[in-house]
């Protein structure tokens, strides 16, 4: 595989570029609007932190965190996977990256 050719692979692998990542993105954003439009009797800091508890229904809740953790785990995916190809990077490759 040539340099040209892992570098868009590792670029295809950006959470930005991956179908799935912004499908789930997409499935969470209502959530993360309604979390945002909370009167201020759910913020419990200094930092207007929201309990996310009392702001959505026991099922968006679920669904909140279970889009959460699917993302989190697609983050670590694409990123083992960038690493597997990082790591075949030559000396002469890193240095090409180096120099352009």
């Amino acid at each position: 595989m040539e340099l040209e050719e892992k570098l868009s692979a590792i670029e295809k692998l950006e959470p930005r570029n991956d179908w799935l990542t912004i499908a789930l993105e997409k499935a969470i954003a209502p959530l993360y609007e309604e979390i945002e439009a909370a009167p201020e009797e759910y913020r419990d800091d200094f930092w207007g932190t929201v309990e996310i508890e009392k702001v959505l229904t026991p099922e968006k809740l679920k669904r909140y965190e279970r889009i959460r953790m699917l993302l989190g785990r697609r983050y670590w995916q694409l990123c083992r996977r960038q690493e597997k190809i990082r790591q075949t990077l030559t000396i002469d490759e890193c240095e090409r990256m180096i120099i352009s």
